[in-house]
Formats: structure tokens, sequence, C-alpha cells
């Protein structure tokens, strides 16, 4: 038909004529043109090139249509006494009638000025419409599902009255889709996972760092909680638009400290985790994409200092974010920040990081002790790191210093015993795991590890990985006490508990950390096996695909 685009590239290799390699988020066009600009010394807020994505939508106006003169008056989308620039009387932007002002993404000089090529109309545009898309798809989904095929007629009536209208409200469309995903029975699974995620909606319509991350994550969350493919590459697209409005905001020299920044920074290391997305390959899952993220988190939050997290919120984002740190520094060999004293003591002044308000006072004790665990946690990666710098060296033949063996071996026996003591009490407050017969056809062992709540069962998990790398390198270090018949008895313990904490929607984030460290106990059979379980989930949540792991019988079997 003619006029109409049969182009599959971005809008800009559209408009230019030229030939798109079609990368996501943004084409590989579009990214040489402003470096190009870039090193031609052209900062100029106007001229910067960024892709404007794939997405040609059709353009929803609220408000009743009217005839446009050919001289652009009354352009406001039926605005009263709207000028040639869709001004109203009091100079105000009325946002072209299809979403928010475009003075509200600017008003915080993170954009110097409203771009003149309606770039940042068009980026609004994009939220607004992946906003209703989610929630409208979401509910013709379910309406599908209750009305059943036999009642087209009253299903079609029902389903024109539940789709939303566009809102020129962002915090209203960003919630909607979040009580959608509630909807989806998996709010229980993310409070727990992120307890500070219910209180987000809050901070919604003034920051468009916060604004474009949230959408994108929980658009993303919903789609894979719906098996709606159409949902994640919405969120894919807002994850291109999340980063633009992130890095202007790190580069501002006030908002970089805003706490809006930094919850938009860790909402985009949990997009990383679930999508797992991989440069110029969109379909590839690239299982450590969110330790750049968790890196870089990880900067802000020591750059920001220890006294900024006297506010409640605050406070919730670095406690609930801590596993993400801890986690990327373990496995980037480095020591952990959260381990220092300064830190301990910010973080041990703080209160649970769960919301114990509608808790009985057993599971306030118990959530006492969960935090308890992760300030010691936090100080396994520097033990960890000297350790596998000693198995390096042993194994090359290297010289050794005897004085940093005394000092890692006294470090470790010492955290090992402060573990120990962490157990007893929290076992006195928690129910211990009851062994039962294995349901799961499919597992390599007789009987399961069963547990009153999937997360007890992640924090045990987690505890046995943790004295899994303690007692090894001990074993390293040739420390009196053999560990050997402990690891394995730990490692057995691991695996077993899959079959009850690796379901659910948070399930593989649960047994991530702890799998990892026993896969290197396991001999090749049960590396296969454990292969085989994760990559069921690895389209769900990218951080624990096998593809990370090495492969099956590549690596012997420690305290063998």
């Amino acid at each position: 038909m003619v006029g109409v685009p049969r182009s599959a590239g971005c809008l800009a290799c559209v408009k230019r004529r030229v030939k798109c390699d079609q990368a996501r988020p943004g084409c590989g066009n579009c990214a040489r043109l402003a470096r190009s600009r870039s090193k031609q010394g052209n900062d100029d807020t106007d001229t910067i090139i960024t892709c404007p994505g794939y997405d040609r939508g059709f353009k929803f106006v609220a408000g009743k249509h009217q005839v446009r003169s050919r001289g652009g008056a009354g352009r406001g989308g039926g605005g009263g006494g709207g000028g040639r620039d869709g001004r109203d009387g009091d100079g105000e932007s009325d946002g072209d009638g299809d979403g928010w002002p475009v003075e509200t993404l600017s008003n915080l000089e993170l954009i110097p000025r409203p771009p003149r090529s309606g770039q940042g109309r068009s980026q609004v545009r994009d939220l607004n419409r992946a906003g209703n898309r989610a929630v409208g798809e979401l509910q013709l989904r379910r309406a599908s599902q209750e009305q059943g095929q036999g009642q087209g007629q009253h299903q079609g009536q029902n389903i024109l009255q539940m789709c939303p209208t566009p809102t020129p409200n962002r915090a209203q469309l960003i919630g909607n889709t979040i009580q959608a995903l509630y909807g989806a029975q998996q709010g229980g699974e993310i409070m727990l996972f992120a307890p500070w995620f219910n209180s987000v909606p809050q901070k919604l319509g003034n920051k468009p760092s916060l604004d474009y991350a949230m959408a994108a994550f929980t658009i993303h969350l919903l789609g894979k909680a719906e098996g709606s493919a159409h949902l994640i590459a919405e969120s894919l697209s807002l994850y291109g638009q999340s980063l633009a409005a992130l890095q202007r905001a790190l580069k501002h020299p006030v908002e970089w400290k805003a706490p809006e920044t930094l919850c938009a920074t860790m909402l985009l290391t949990f997009y990383e985790a679930f999508a797992g997305t991989s440069d110029g390959n969109e379909r590839a899952v690239n299982p450590s994409s969110w330790m750049k993220h968790a890196k870089g988190v990880s900067m802000l939050i020591q750059q920001r200092g220890v006294d900024a997290y006297r506010d409640p919120w605050d406070r919730s984002m670095l406690l609930s974010f801590r596993t993400f740190i801890i986690m990327h520094c373990m496995f980037s060999d480095e020591d952990c920040f959260l381990a220092k004293k300064k830190w301990q003591n910010v973080i041990a002044a703080m209160q649970p990081a769960q919301d114990t308000s509608a808790m009985s006072a057993t599971a306030v004790i118990a959530a006492t002790h969960v935090d308890a665990y992760f300030n010691h946690l936090a100080k396994v990666p520097g033990l960890l790191h000297h350790g596998m710098a000693l198995r390096e060296a042993t194994a090359r033949g290297l010289p050794i210093d005897t004085s940093r063996i005394v000092l890692l071996v006294k470090s470790t026996a010492q955290l090992h015993s402060e573990l120990g003591a962490w157990l007893d009490g929290f076992m006195k407050f928690t129910p211990s795991p009851v062994e039962r017969p294995s349901r799961d056809p499919d597992s390599i062992f007789d009987s399961a590890l069963h547990y009153e709540s999937p997360w007890y069962g992640a924090v045990y998990m987690s505890y046995w990985a943790t004295m899994l790398i303690l007692q090894e390198i001990l074993n390293l270090c040739h420390y009196p006490v053999s560990y050997a018949a402990s690891n394995r008895q730990l490692a057995d313990n691991i695996f077993r508990s899959i079959e009850t904490v690796h379901p659910g929607y948070m399930g593989p984030y649960r047994v991530g950390y702890p799998v990892r460290i026993a896969y290197e106990f396991a001999d090749v059979s049960t590396q296969v096996w454990l292969a085989a379980v994760l990559a069921k989930t690895e389209k769900h949540y990218a951080a624990t695909s096998p593809t990370g792991y090495p492969e099956p019988g590549t690596t012997s079997p420690m305290s063998a």
C-alpha cells in the first residue's frame, strides 16, 4: 500500500533512509552518529542522537475529536484557547494531549530545555502507551479466560469497559501496572524479595529516571508472569529509555545523589537479573549482565556516604540490595565495602529489612537474625578472594607467605565460629527443615528437605553455602580439623532443598548463590542434573542460567 512504511528499522533510520541493523535497545547507526558528534565536541542537547526505537504504535488522544486548522490553532488536543505551540493562557504546555507535559521531564534541569525535535514528547508517549498496553493486555487475557468461548458478544462489551484510557499521570499509570502485577499473585514474592518495592509508587511522577526504570521492571515482571512476549518487548524498549534518563541524572551535579536515582539503578539491576540482556542480541541470555549494574550501584552507594542513609526509605533500599552487592563482590574477587566497620555500624543501627508491622514477635526476632546473617555474609568475599589466591598459588607451586596464611586461618575460623553461634539462635525462632520422600520424578535424590516458608529455606541454603566456603578455605590452609565429610553433607542439604525452595516466581533468586557454590562440590552426574534444573527457569530469571556455570566435569569436586 502506498505510503505505508515497510522497513523494520528504527524510526531515525527510516527517516534518514538508511539501512538499520535493528540492534536493541538502540541501533548501531544512531550510536555511531552520537559518538562522532561527541568527538567533535558537540554537547548541545538538541543535537545529541538517541535512537528513538522501533515502536510504531497508534497515537491515542484522550479528548473529544476536534478539527485542527492549518494555522495550528487548537493544537492542544481540545484544550481551551491554545496557541500554535500548544500552550494555554498561563504558558504551560498541555503535552499535546497524548501524555504528560514535556516540562515534567525537564523541570529538574536534567534536560536543559524542551527538545525541539519532539523527542521528549515521543519518549513520554512511549511510556504512556507501554503502560496502558501492559494493563490492557492483562485485562484482555483475564477477561477471555473468565468469560469463556460461548459468551463472545457479552465478552466484547466487558472488554471495552475494562480497557484503560490513556492517563496524564505517570504515577497512576505505573501504579496500575503494579496492581496488575500483584493481581498475578506475585506480590508476596516480590515484597519479600525487595521490601521497599511497595513504597516506590509514592515516589513516582517527578524523576524520569525512576519512572522509566520502574515501568520497565514492572512490565517485564508482568510479561514473565503472564507469559507475554509483547509485554517483555515493551519493557525492553522502556529499558533503553531508562538508561538514557539515568545517565542524565548521574551527570547532574545534584540529582546523582538523590534517593530516586539510587532506586533507579537498583531497579535496572533487578531488570538485568531477570532479563539478562546481551549487547546486539536481544534473544541471547547473559547471566552476568546484572554484575555491571551491581558494581555501579555499589560505587553510587559509597559515593553518597554513610550519612545518606538516615531516611527510612534510603535505609530500606540499602538493606534490600546488600545481597546483590555481596554477590557481585564474591563473584568478582573483590572485598565487600559492607564489611568495613563504618558500614557495619550503619547497618547494625537499622531496623530489619522486612516490614515487621504485621509480624508476630517470633517472626520479628527471626527477621532480626536474618539481618545479622547478612552482616556476617559481607565478610565472606574478602576471605574467598584470599582463599582462591592461595588455591591458585598452591596449584602452580608458587611461594606462599606463611604470615598471610596464619591471618587467613584466624579470620576464617572466627567467622566460622560466629556463624555457628548465629545458627543456634536462628533455629530457636524458626522451624527446622523436615526430610520427606522426594516427589520430583526428575530428582536424583530419594528425599527432599521441606520448610515452613521457602524464604526460610533460602536462608538455610545460604548458610550452608557460606559454611562450604569457610570450611574449604580452612581445608586449603591444612587446618587441624578436616571438613571434607561435612562439606559433602552441606552440599547434599543444598541439593535436596532445591525441590521445595526453587519453585515459585522468586525461586531462582532464592537458590542462585547456594547452588552456584555447591556446584563446585558436586560430581559430574549431579552437575548435569543441576544444569537441567536451572535451564528450566533461565528464560524467567537469567542470572541463574547454566550458561554462566562451568561445563559439567570440567572442574574437580572440592573436598573429594
